[in-house]
């Protein structure tokens, strides 16, 4: 019996430790909330319109052209991924527009550019390159549509940042005889008909592989990679319309949302406190435990938070309180019964574990059914309310139970007034 409660204090001091831990470190030493991607409406961002110019009216064919707009919606989704953009907004506005939202980028203006130019690719003659650049018919010896892939790195020998570029096997004998009738010759590296790179040949290309060097910096050759990588959109885009949206708003909103966090949990673990004791007490840490987990798993996730998604985080704390008075209320009707502590905890918990299981699986289904039809602000409401029942039911039945036995069994629950407020 000894022995028993000496290693459940044990327990009990070592969870704290780890609490408490784990609670300075995250909130004070490396906030977990600061690795959290905010969305546009918390952050800010710039929204550009690109308008693709229609063909002459002799030429244009609909079911073409909407194509051509399907097609570049999607390569410009693939260079925004390649940014690394948190949440972007990539949709077609009527007949040839396609709307960009990029929240939170510092490089606003080049990551504009970047997503909207042509890209494509030539290589030439030095003759050829000249008359490209003049705006005269010129004929490239092999184009972007014939690469394999590039890919952006140092010079193993010169640190340098080069980009490398792959060709389809189909044109490598092309490469090798172009390259074989300009050794020691300039040949010229074209995006969207103005020069990226030039190059002195030294010896014929029979591998299909060629180095556009060199770069400014990592990041030049990495956006010329992407350009590349993603393909030439297949329409030439103009933009009309760039808005910046101000962070001042988001910012003042993300404040206001904290603050009334702040208040509701404030009041709710007074009230937790209050009315049962030791034991709200427990569950006030668990709030703190359920918040830190919460975050965590947003970030690692690498979760967007917005407004809804705050919405949704407030609800499931409401929904972890829940479940915590439920199962004390069901605790304090065995202790009325004549049970003893340690027997009406396991009671309380064991009948209280079907009634929030139903109320949370309930949400669960509803938040499930949301994400499913919702759009991307609700899909942000669902995704942070199911997470939070989850870690609410992990730290409301699993971590709370545990504390509550080991304490029972600690020797520190022999008044059940200050234990559960009974």
């Amino acid at each position: 019996m000894f022995r028993s409660r000496r290693a459940n204090q044990l327990a009990l001091l070592l969870f704290l430790l780890v609490l408490v831990g784990t609670g300075y470190w995250y909130t004070v030493r490396d906030p977990v909330w600061a690795k959290l991607n905010l969305g546009i409406d918390l952050q800010g961002g710039v929204e550009a319109v690109l308008e693709a110019k229609e063909p002459p009216a002799d030429e244009f064919d609909r079911a073409v052209f909407d194509q051509a707009m399907d097609q570049a919606v999607r390569i410009i989704s693939n260079r925004v991924d390649a940014l690394g953009v948190a949440e972007p907004i990539i949709q077609r506005a009527g007949a040839n527009r396609i709307v960009v939202v990029l929240p939170g980028l510092k490089q606003q203006d080049e990551a504009v550019a970047l997503i909207g130019r042509t890209a494509l690719l030539e290589i030439m003659d030095e003759e050829n390159a000249f008359k490209a650049m003049a705006g005269e018919p010129a004929t490239a010896a092999i184009t972007g549509a014939e690469l394999r892939r590039a890919d952006y790195m140092l010079d193993p020998r010169t640190g340098e940042p080069i980009v490398t570029m792959e060709f389809q096997p189909a044109v490598h004998d092309r490469l090798r005889d172009f390259t074989r009738a300009n050794v020691g010759q300039r040949i010229y590296f074209l995006l969207d008909r103005q020069p990226e790179r030039w190059a002195v040949v030294q010896e014929e290309i029979a591998n299909g592989e060629a180095v556009m060097r060199p770069y400014d910096d990592i990041f030049q050759a990495q956006a010329t990679a992407l350009l590349l990588n993603s393909g030439a959109l297949p329409l030439e885009l103009t933009r009309p319309a760039i808005i910046r949206v101000s962070p001042t708003l988001g910012r003042d909103s993300l404040e206001r949302s904290a603050v009334a966090a702040a208040v509701a949990a404030g009041l709710v673990g007074l009230y937790m406190l209050a009315f049962y004791r030791f034991a709200g007490l427990v569950a006030d840490l668990m709030l703190g435990l359920y918040a830190l987990i919460t975050l965590g798993l947003l970030a690692g996730l690498n979760a967007t938070l917005t407004l809804p998604g705050i919405a949704g985080l407030i609800l499931s704390l409401g929904m972890a309180v829940d479940a915590n008075v439920i199962t004390f209320e069901r605790i304090k009707e065995e202790l009325r019964n004549g049970k003893t502590i340690r027997a009406s905890i396991d009671a309380g918990f064991s009948q209280a574990l079907r009634t929030i299981m139903d109320a949370n699986v309930t949400t669960l289904i509803a938040a499930a059914v949301l994400f499913y039809v919702g759009q991307r602000a609700i899909k942000g409401f669902a995704v942070t309310l199911g997470l939070g029942i989850l870690v609410s039911l992990f730290t409301a039945v699993v971590v709370t139970r545990f504390v509550l036995r080991a304490a029972a069994r600690a020797g520190l629950a022999r008044n059940s007034r200050l234990f559960f407020g009974a």
